[in-house]
C-alpha cells in the first residue's frame, strides 16, 4: 500500500504546529529539521498502522517519538532495555551487531528506551563506550527476552483438533520472542517441541507445535495479509525452532503488486484513462482528440460534449490534503461556490456557466478536481460538459448531468508521476 494522504496531512500539520520545517525527498521520505540535526522519516509503517484504527493521536505520538532526542544511556541505565529484535534483512544496518536468520529476517542487538518508544540498534563502538564485551551484552539480551517471555501470556486456540499459540503483549518485541532462550521451557512445554512459527510483522506471531504442522498452510492468508497491511513488516517465512536453532523452512508467497481496483462493472458505462486520471462515462460515447485534450460525446444525438484537461504541478515543499484546497479557492469564489473536500485528499470546485459561442447560447457544467500526489506534486482535472441552452433543462440532460456529477466526483488519480 502507498502512504495515505490523510497520514501525510496529519503529520505535516503536527510538525507545523510545533514550528518544525520539513522537506519532501524524491524517494517519498521526509527530512525533518530539528535542533539536533536532520532526521529522514518514512511514513510507510505509520500509514499502515493508522489504517487499522484511524487514530489521529497515533500520528501525534509518532511525531513525539521522532522529535525526542536519542540519549545515549549509561550501561546501568541501558541494561534493562537490551534485547534481540527481529528486523527485515534488506535494511541498511551499517555497522550494527546482527545475525542473519533467513533470507528475510535478521536478529539485531538493540536497546529499547525506558519510555518504550525508540529502538536503537547497537554497534561495536557503543559496546566499547559501555566497556562491555559482545558476549556479555548478548547474554543480557537473552536474559531480558527470557524474562519478557516468562511474563507474557500464551493464548492457545483450538482449531479442528490443532493448537495455535499467540503471544499476548504490547511489547515491540512480540515477534522477537521466538529468539528467547526459554522458548522450549515456556512454549514447547504447552505446544510441543520443536515449534513452527510465523512473524509477518513486529506486532504479530503465531506458534504451533510440529505435531500440529497441518495447521500451518491454513495460516497463509493471514500471514500474507498482515505482512502487506501492517506496519513494520518482517517476513512471510515459516520458521522451525528446535534444539539445533532456528531456520526458515517454507514461505508464503505474496501476490504481485495489485493494480488499482476496478470499479463495479456496468454495461451502461465505460472506463476512461486520461493522463493519469480514471473516470467513467456512458458506454456509447465516442472520443475525439483536440489540441489540448480529449472530448467525449454521443455520436448519434446532440446531447452535449464532455472535455477533459489534466495538468500536473510540482511544488517546492511537501503536499498534502491541505494543498489541494487553496488551489481551487480563488476560482470557487469567482463563481460563487465553495471548495468541497473529497476522499483521499482530493478537493472539488463545481459550478455552472451560461456562455455564448458564435451567437449560440450554451450551458456549461464545470468540475475541477485537485489531487495531491505524494510527496510534492499536485494534479488537476478540469471536466466541462457543454450543451445547447435549449436542451439544458430537459429530463434527459438533467439525468445525464447527475450521472456525470456522480462519476466525476469518484474519479481516481494515479499515485505516481510517470
Amino acid at each position: 500500500m502507498t502512504v495515505s494522504v490523510e497520514v501525510v496531512t496529519l503529520f505535516l500539520r503536527e510538525l507545523a504546529s510545533r514550528g518544525i520545517s520539513v522537506e519532501a525527498l524524491d524517494d517519498g521520505r521526509y527530512a525533518v529539521q530539528t535542533e539536533a540535526g536532520t532526521n529522514t522519516i518514512s511514513l510507510d509503517n505509520i500509514s499502515k498502522d493508522f489504517e487499522q484504527d484511524r487514530d489521529p493521536d497515533r500520528v501525534r505520538r509518532f511525531v513525539d517519538t521522532i522529535l525526542s532526542p536519542i540519549k545515549l544511556p549509561s550501561w546501568d541505565e541501558a541494561r534493562a532495555g537490551i534485547h534481540f529484535v527481529a528486523e527485515p534483512a534488506d535494511h541498511d544496518f551499517g555497522d550494527t551487531i546482527r545475525e542473519k536468520i533467513s533470507d528475510e529476517v535478521c536478529r539485531v542487538l538493540a536497546h529499547l528506551n525506558p519510555a518504550g518508544t525508540q529502538i536503537m540498534w547497537l554497534s561495536p563502538e557503543l559496546l566499547a563506550d559501555w566497556g562491555q564485551s559482545l558476549e556479555f551484552v548478548e547474554h543480557v539480551a537473552s536474559l531480558n527476552l527470557a524474562a519478557l517471555l516468562s511474563k507474557t501470556e500464551l493464548h492457545i486456540e483450538e482449531i479442528d483438533g490443532h493448537r495455535l499459540g499467540m503471544f499476548i503483549t504490547d511489547s515491540p518485541f512480540k515477534a522477537s520472542l521466538i529468539f528467547s532462550p526459554n522458548l522450549k521451557e515456556v512454549v514447547g512445554a504447552r505446544l510441543g517441541w520443536p515449534l513452527l512459527a510465523v512473524i509477518p510483522c513486529r506486532d504479530f506471531a503465531y506458534v504451533v507445535g510440529e505435531a500440529d504442522r497441518d495447521l500451518v498452510p491454513r495460516l497463509g492468508p493471514v500471514v500474507v495479509r498482515e505482512y502487506k497491511e501492517r506496519g513494520y513488516p518482517l517476513s512471510t517465512e515459516v520458521f522451525r525452532i528446535s534444539d539445533e536453532g532456528i531456520e526458515a523452512i517454507a514461505e508464503f508467497k505474496t501476490a504481485p503488486k495489485e493494480a488499482a481496483e476496478e470499479s463495479e462493472p456496468d454495461d451502461e458505462l465505460q472506463t476512461v484513462n486520461c493522463d493519469g486520471v480514471r473516470f467513467r462515462i456512458p458506454a456509447f460515447w465516442e472520443a475525439e482528440d483536440e489540441d489540448d485534450g480529449p472530448m467525449f460525446f454521443d455520436p448519434d444525438e446532440e446531447s452535449g460534449t464532455l472535455r477533459v484537461r489534466v495538468k500536473t504541478f510540482e511544488f517546492k515543499g511537501p503536499v498534502d490534503a491541505d494543498t489541494a484546497i487553496p488551489v481551487l479557492e480563488k476560482m470557487a469564489r469567482e463563481h460563487g461556490t465553495e471548495v468541497v473536500c473529497l476522499p483521499n485528499g482530493r478537493a472539488l470546485a463545481s459550478y455552472t456557466l451560461d456562455i455564448t459561442e458564435e451567437d449560440e447560447q450554451y450551458r456549461m457544467w464545470v468540475w475541477q478536481i485537485a489531487n495531491p500526489i505524494l510527496p510534492r506534486y499536485l494534479r488537476t482535472a478540469l471536466f466541462t460538459f457543454t450543451v445547447h441552452t435549449d436542451l439544458a433543462d430537459t429530463p434527459e440532460i438533467v439525468e445525464l448531468v447527475a450521472l456525470l456529477d456522480r462519476e466525476l466526483r469518484q474519479c481516481e488519480f494515479a499515485t505516481t508521476i510517470e
